[in-house]
């Protein structure tokens, strides 16, 4: 077993399959946790990759018990440590949202990762690195109420005001007012759109609120449009290159420890740098 260990969520094929093959190659002393909820998907990804040091662990990110026992492996059979934490696990319908698909998605893509790091955190070790995949979508231009805006963008905001801000989607996406409380409503990607702005946040907050002596490293990031199951056929960027901006700031790059970034597409694109959102 490698010395350092690095977690990726949701890594049994596209994209995070791509991160851990990345990482697996440009990390070699490290062990690679490759996680999925399919055990027969993620144990056949696992060995795909052909590295001893990847390890199919069984996680679940929308399940407490599912997290619980991934902490419990972590700790029994991993030292009880994360270096790595790479939160790629995502959901997308393009179908018109309804009450249960916007559920569905919130729970992956926000609450998944909100639960997980809370979970993880108190395992990760001096110097650690959090990466968050989000998305071009994230841009808060999208939401058409002032309100809405100022309130996920609040130089004061908190992990459980943003809670309640994706929440409010939902209930808002169930009472039938999201277009007049001016969520997005365009498709099947709002509730997308929304979990991905949360994540965002989620990272401001994080890095914010870190221990500068702990050194703790969290960034937020748009792969690109991936030619993956979710991105489609016609997306413009192979996973290779979707994997490049995560792998990047996994293994040392863009940020330095507290601080937090958004990257948009590429490493050689980037909108915002270490601490400006």
């Amino acid at each position: 077993m490698g010395s350092r260990v690095a977690v990726v969520t949701g890594a049994n094929k596209g994209l995070g399959l791509g991160i851990v093959e990345r990482l697996a190659a440009e990390l070699p002393d490290w062990t690679i946790l490759l996680t999925a909820r399919d055990e027969a998907r993620g144990r056949a990804a696992a060995s795909s990759v052909g590295s001893p040091r990847v390890h199919f662990v069984p996680l679940d990110v929308t399940s407490s018990d599912s997290i619980a026992a991934f902490v419990g492996t972590l700790k029994a059979d991993w030292g009880g440590r994360v270096d790595l934490l790479c939160h790629n696990a995502g959901l997308l319908f393009r179908t018109p949202p309804t009450p249960d698909t916007s559920r569905s998605v919130l729970a992956v893509n926000f609450y998944g990762v909100r639960s997980l790091q809370t979970a993880v955190d108190p395992l990760l070790a001096r110097g650690a690195r959090v990466v968050v995949l989000a998305s071009r979508l994230a841009d808060v231009t999208s939401l058409r109420a002032p309100g809405l805006r100022a309130a996920i963008t609040a130089p004061d905001l908190t992990a459980e005001a943003i809670d309640a801000w994706v929440g409010s989607y939902q209930a808002a996406l169930e009472a039938g007012t999201v277009e007049v409380d001016g969520w997005p409503v365009t498709g099947g990607l709002p509730p997308y759109r929304v979990s991905k702005m949360g994540v965002v946040a989620l990272v401001r907050v994080l890095a914010a609120a870190e221990d500068p002596s702990r050194g703790v490293t969290f960034a937020a990031c748009c792969p690109g449009w991936v030619r993956t199951d979710m991105g489609g056929a016609s997306a413009t960027s192979t996973i290779a290159q979707g994997a490049d901006t995560p792998v990047w700031l996994a293994t040392g790059g863009g940020v330095g420890p507290g601080k937090s970034g958004r990257f948009w597409a590429s490493r050689k694109e980037l909108d915002f740098v270490a601490g400006d959102f």
